[in-house]
């Protein structure tokens, strides 16, 4: 049971920094070209133009950006509420139920962010439309960090303290 706790809480921390990398990167959506460069954050915007050095500043916060940093706040705090009682865990076994639903409050606050950002394809500066991404813009690397690694840590972390309830059936 002991390397179960850690394994979680390694991967309940490294949900916690993929999280909070991918609010740090204002790189959500892009442009992909190299010449002329626009990234796109929740908060920022930053443009490169004809490979001169990067020039970021602050834009407007759309409702959707705004409902995403507040699901990333959760999922943190769920994050981080999951390491603490898998910590905890090791002196009081019942606080792995409570470390099992952290996770999971973490893993479904990831859920909505990524069910609620394509809601902001719709700005002026994207062009595009609700849920639809215009040809010329790709996904950025948060959104990638977010998707790939933080819901599969998160998830991971939380499938494998389930395992030892399901060897108290068998």
């Amino acid at each position: 049971m002991d390397k179960v706790l850690v394994v979680a809480g390694l991967l309940y921390f490294l949900a916690d920094i993929f999280v909070i990398a991918s609010i740090a990167l204002d790189d959500w959506i892009n442009t992909g070209s190299d010449l002329e460069k626009i990234t796109i954050g929740l908060t920022r915007h930053c443009q490169t133009l004809y490979l001169r050095g990067e020039v970021c500043f602050d834009t407007e916060v759309t409702k959707s950006c705004i409902a995403c940093l507040i699901f990333l706040m959760l999922s943190i705090c769920g994050f981080s509420l999951a390491l603490l009682m898998a910590v905890r865990a090791h002196w009081l076994r019942d606080r792995v139920v409570l470390a099992r639903w952290a996770a999971y409050f973490g893993v479904l606050c990831l859920a909505f962010v990524g069910m609620i950002f394509p809601f902001g394809y719709s700005r002026d500066i994207v062009g595009g439309t609700t849920m639809r991404l215009p040809s010329h813009w790709k996904i950025g690397d948060s959104y990638r960090v977010l998707w790939v690694l933080s819901i599969a840590s998160g998830f991971s972390g939380w499938a494998i303290l389930m395992l030892p309830i399901q060897d108290l059936f068998h």
